[in-house]
């Protein structure tokens, strides 16, 4: 049981990455149309970089999650490396994605890029657009912490009121899973 908390707790760690939130170069802080521009193009290069980054560590990941549950006879180690090998199929989906769709910013600004509107009225609707999207980030982020610390408050009480060890320590390291993440989204 230790090794399948080892092994969980590895590939947790290894998609905290993937799961937080995707960075956003300085779009947010855009208030007029040509520093959304210039915002743009440094993100649509790091849409890129992050696809491939997803497609090839998704790849790494199914590809050693079958290896690895072709060379074990645990079945709850198969279980987990089934679960790594689906991660990273959906890994992958992501990368592709990204590198096909781009970021939530692509369609307002091509949206945007395309009309008629004078740089003033650009201006003024990219500012109202950013107001607008950064009090929206701000509740899907307390909105994520929430859900996170109340799945690790269930997950202790779990813990708390499971008799067998091996659940208990399943529940208490699924615990410390959410409550990381909840950390992480509070700031």
């Amino acid at each position: 049981m230790k090794q399948l908390i080892i092994i969980l707790f590895v590939h947790v760690f290894c998609f905290c990455g993937w799961a937080k939130k995707p960075p956003v170069i300085q779009v947010q802080d855009s208030r007029t149309w040509d520093e959304l521009e210039v915002s743009m193009e440094k993100l649509r290069r790091e849409d890129e970089l992050r696809g491939w980054s997803y497609v090839i560590s998704g790849a790494i990941v199914t590809t050693g999650g079958l290896i690895a549950a072709k060379n074990t006879e645990d079945p709850a180690l198969k279980f987990v490396y089934g679960i790594t090998g689906s991660a990273g199929i959906a890994a992958i989906a992501y990368g592709f994605a990204s590198l096909s769709f781009g970021n939530n910013y692509n369609s307002f600004y091509d949206s945007l890029k395309e009309t008629n509107l004078s740089q003033v009225q650009r201006n003024a609707l990219v500012h109202n657009f950013m107001e607008n999207e950064k009090e929206r980030r701000e509740k899907i982020q307390r909105l994520q912490m929430i859900a996170h610390f109340c799945a690790g408050a269930l997950n202790i009480y779990s813990a708390s009121v499971e008799k067998d060890p091996n659940a208990k320590t399943f529940y208490s390291a699924l615990a410390g899973i959410n409550l990381a993440f909840a950390i992480s989204y509070a700031f």
